[in-house]
């Protein structure tokens, strides 16, 4: 691979990584970037330079780098789905055991506690959201920092969002086939995944800078638009999870 073709996927990646945050960290990240790219093409000891090889041995440093500034919302909610995509992948092979399904489908009490659980943790997780995506929007809580805003909603945000894994996870694994031949059950699973996805976009992008505009009572285009989606994703999530409880295709 030639060197040029090496340093455009280099560049490539700097401007990635550094997608949504302030101009002057940025273009100082680029500058640093270019600096090691034009050393490494001039050095005389080095007969080819290995710009690749040093690309993926730094790509850990490099998102060290973008972790140590991002605010610390946003640097907890990535930790946040990060831990809850370790805690999902254990949970199912520990909820998955006979002896967890027998207790569930047998005891009289145990699947209308999950039940009840689950739909008290989507109550908190979505009433927690639509605050914030609200004072986004700039239609309340106005004269509050959209900083200050967040650092007391989203604390709570990863209790209730476990709650809802492992509830979640436990009454799917009672009646998986009855779940996945149900058309409600697949809308609700797509706009659950573009809503973690537009809420991961939103904390690792825009709100990187949310400095730049925490005291204005309106948020940058970019971020309204993304509080817009998650309204509406998580709308379809809690409406297409009560068309669930209906057996009407099965």
């Amino acid at each position: 691979m030639s060197a040029h073709v090496a340093m455009t996927i280099t560049r490539w990646w700097t401007r990635a990584y550094t997608l949504g945050l302030p101009t002057h960290l940025r273009e100082a990240r680029c500058a640093e970037i270019e600096s090691d790219l034009w050393e490494s093409l001039h050095d005389p000891d080095i007969a080819r330079p290995r710009i690749l090889p040093r690309l993926a041995g730094g790509l850990f440093d490099d998102v060290c780098w973008r972790a140590n500034h991002l605010a610390d919302e946003s640097r907890m909610m990535g930790l946040t789905v990060a831990t809850g995509g370790l805690l999902l992948i254990a949970m199912w092979e520990w909820l998955a055991r006979p002896a967890v399904m027998t207790m569930l489908l047998e005891s009289a009490w145990v699947y209308p506690i999950v039940q009840s659980a689950h739909v008290l943790g989507i109550a908190m997780f979505l009433g927690l959201n639509v605050m914030l995506d609200l004072r986004t929007l700039g239609v309340s809580f106005r004269q509050v920092r959209a900083s200050e805003v967040a650092s007391h909603i989203l604390p709570w945000v990863a209790p209730s969002s476990l709650v809802i894994l492992v509830t979640g996870m436990l009454l799917f694994l009672a009646e998986p086939a009855r779940f996945v031949s149900n058309p409600f059950f697949v809308i609700k699973a797509l706009a659950l995944v573009l809503a973690v996805v537009n809420l991961l976009v939103f904390h690792l992008g825009v709100y990187s800078r949310v400095a730049e505009w925490d005291d204005a009572p309106r948020s940058p285009l970019a971020a309204r638009v993304s509080a817009v989606f998650s309204l509406v994703l998580w709308a379809i999530v809690l409406i297409a999870s009560r068309f669930v409880a209906y057996d009407w295709f099965s």
